[in-house]
């Protein structure tokens, strides 16, 4: 009899094999460390015979098939606000940036540069509101989402030269630039450089001042701690300083959505990241030869960037307005959505086109 049963495991091993040919490539990545948990179903005839065959435990790693493909949720997600008109929407691929268009090419364009250390999907809510009356244009930063990672170090003239890029491919006609936070960095420095080719500029929740000493200590600390493992700490700790403590305590569908968001970004994109931030240089000096028509957004309890910043920029600008959102922290654009976006199409009444 136990002759007989270690033939029938030679054979039942050997039909393994054909077997985990078939899995799909993401299987095959997710239960590689235990390739034997698939056949239980072939082994379970035989549990009466054998105990040895409950390698049941092995089904526990199931679990994380459905927990990383989390950046593959994206594509679909990104559609879901596109559900009236989604003929609307193109997709580009430029100098390997992920690039997203919304509307009609004869509309006043508007380009949105995401925050640290999010992605193109911040903007869901601008991107839905305007998209009938402007040419929407949000995109991933370079090493961000499903732009190219590339080494992960860049400067901010590094993002500068891709949102020119994106301005020139897409034919964007003398278009509108908005960036939050750090896209707001980014947004300054090209209007440092480039001024003549934006129509008008909004800065939300911003500053022009450079990095002081204590703040590129905190970013140091960050970088040992997403490098030692403490990446759900980091998440924890950003999203509750970036949100006002009522948005943190009571919009637990905008926390949840902001840990996935930034789930989704590579550790090195974090840590290169954090390293151009330190280093970018201060834009203080160039506000008083800003022409263009400017709208300075901030939320009244932002922590990371306090309305006080966005008073200078008001103050050093010839040709702009100062817009305060109640209730919204750093990230006023969605934790008060409706009173953003209301801002942003007052200040963009100026620049619709005529059909």
């Amino acid at each position: 009899e136990l002759k007989y049963l270690r033939s029938l495991f030679a054979e039942l091993e050997a039909e393994k094999i054909p077997q985990e040919a078939e899995k799909t490539p993401a299987e095959t990545e997710k239960v590689q460390p235990e390739p034997l948990n698939k056949p239980e179903a072939i082994i379970q005839p035989e549990v009466k015979v054998q105990p040895e065959v409950t390698v049941q435990p092995e089904v526990k790693v199931q679990p994380e098939v459905t927990a990383q493909p989390a950046a593959q949720e994206k594509p679909a997600e990104n559609i879901e606000i596109k559900k009236s008109e989604p003929k609307k929407m193109k997709k580009h691929t430029i100098r390997g940036l992920n690039v997203i268009e919304f509307g009609e090419d004869n509309k006043q364009a508007i380009i949105f540069i995401h925050a640290f250390p999010l992605c193109s999907r911040m903007w869901d809510k601008q991107a839905e509101a305007l998209q009938d009356r402007y040419r929407v244009v949000v995109y991933d930063l370079r090493s961000f989402g499903y732009s190219e990672l590339g080494d992960g170090h860049f400067t901010m003239d590094t993002h500068v030269s891709d949102l020119i890029s994106i301005v020139d491919s897409l034919k964007l006609e003398k278009p509108v630039v908005c960036g939050l936070s750090m896209g707001g960095y980014i947004t300054l420095r090209a209007l440092e450089l480039y001024q003549s080719k934006f129509k008008g500029a909004i800065l939300a929740d911003t500053k022009a001042e450079a990095d002081n000493n204590p703040t590129k200590h905190a970013r140091a600390d960050q970088i040992k701690m997403i490098k030692g493992g403490q990446r759900e700490q980091f998440t924890e700790n950003f999203i509750k300083g970036a949100l006002s403590e009522t948005n943190y305590n009571e919009k637990p569908e905008l926390v949840e959505f902001l840990k996935k968001m930034i789930g989704w970004q590579k550790n090195e994109t974090i840590t290169g990241a954090l390293l151009t931030l330190a280093a970018r240089t201060d834009t203080t000096e160039f506000l008083e030869r800003l022409d263009i028509k400017t709208l300075v957004i901030v939320g009244k309890e932002d922590r990371l960037t306090p309305p006080e910043f966005s008073k200078i920029i008001y103050g050093k600008t010839k040709n702009s307005d100062l817009k305060i959102i109640a209730n919204a922290g750093h990230l006023s654009n969605m934790e008060n959505p409706e009173e953003f976006n209301a801002a942003l199409l007052d200040f963009l009444k100026s620049y619709e086109k005529n059909k």
